[in-house]
């Protein structure tokens, strides 16, 4: 176990909040690079700086070994240091990086990295409107959530998915859409289903559907004074132009020209014209569950005319 003072240096030095000099990084890179510190210490490496001994303690420690840093946020510490039994760990991920499934007999929860420094607070308020995980304290540029069990909507088969069960999902999915528009919310990348086998939204035994992953979506309270990264996220979901927006990014040229072409766009339309996009994004994915079921578009757009409502 590791005492207030031990574990608040540890969190900090995760969450990125202890500068290294440029001399600093690259002798600590060194050291594990050529593995004259042990694998599991890479998060921790600072502390060989600011605390030898702390880092010692944690190289040797062997619930920091199996969970490493995942073992330190708010939310799982006690899960791993509060206990005799270990949880169970599943490491998962696909575009956003390594993302952390901690199991115990107390509680399910989830550790990812955040895709903008706003979709924390977003996602809490998702979770907080019941459309959403359930946000826990975390530590900066990281989510921490509960695990929603359930499945995917990509991942129902033909007779699963019967015209009442469609019926019920668009009304819950245009309830979640009148909650999110109603706070202001933009969600800007709804997948219920692509080609990709990909899917945002996650549906519960009691069919009590919610949206996974914030990581694009915008608050529009200030429209259409958007942040130069509300911008380039905006953009990069639009049809056709997501592929020419990551090439852009790396270059700063490119990038202003992306931003300043899209700011003008965004004055020139309404917050409800953004807010539609979010329709479309449904329209797509029934595009494909239609594919795969018959009768899906109706039934479906039927249930969500009953619950959707403008702003």
């Amino acid at each position: 176990m590791y005492n207030s003072a031990e574990l608040k240096k540890v969190q900090a030095v995760i969450a990125g909040k202890y500068a290294l000099s440029a001399s600093q990084a690259q002798k600590l890179l060194a050291l594990f690079n050529e593995g004259k510190v042990p694998r599991h210490t890479g998060h921790f490496l600072p502390l060989l700086e600011s605390d030898p001994d702390l880092f010692q303690k944690v190289s040797v420690d062997e619930r920091a070994k199996k969970y490493a840093h995942f073992g330190f946020f708010p939310a799982t510490y006690n899960l791993v240091y509060g206990c005799e039994s270990y949880p169970e760990i599943t490491i998962a991920g696909r575009n956003r990086g390594t993302v952390v499934i901690f199991e115990s007999n107390q509680s399910k929860i989830v550790v990812k990295p955040v895709q903008s420094d706003r979709e924390w607070q977003i996602a809490m308020e998702a979770g907080q409107l019941g459309v959403g995980p359930k946000q826990f304290e975390t530590l900066e540029n990281f989510i921490t959530e509960e695990f929603i069990d359930g499945k995917l909507l990509n991942r129902f088969l033909d007779g699963e998915l019967t015209k009442d069960k469609l019926h019920l999902l668009g009304r819950r999915v245009g309830e979640i859409l009148s909650k999110l528009h109603s706070a202001d919310i933009y969600y800007n990348d709804i997948i219920l289903a692509d080609d990709f086998s990909h899917s945002h939204t996650i549906v519960p035994s009691n069919d009590h559907a919610m949206f996974l992953d914030f990581g694009v979506a915008m608050k529009l309270t200030a429209y259409p004074y958007l942040s130069d990264g509300e911008i380039i996220d905006y953009a990069r979901t639009l049809p056709m132009v997501g592929a020419f927006i990551y090439s852009a990014l790396g270059n700063t040229e490119s990038r202003k020209q992306v931003i300043d072409e899209y700011r003008q766009e965004l004055l020139s339309i309404s917050k409800d014209q953004v807010f539609s996009r979010d329709l479309e994004f449904i329209n797509t994915g029934l595009y494909f569950i239609s594919q795969q079921v018959r009768g899906a578009w109706d039934a479906f757009t039927v249930g969500f005319k009953e619950t959707y409502k403008q702003n």
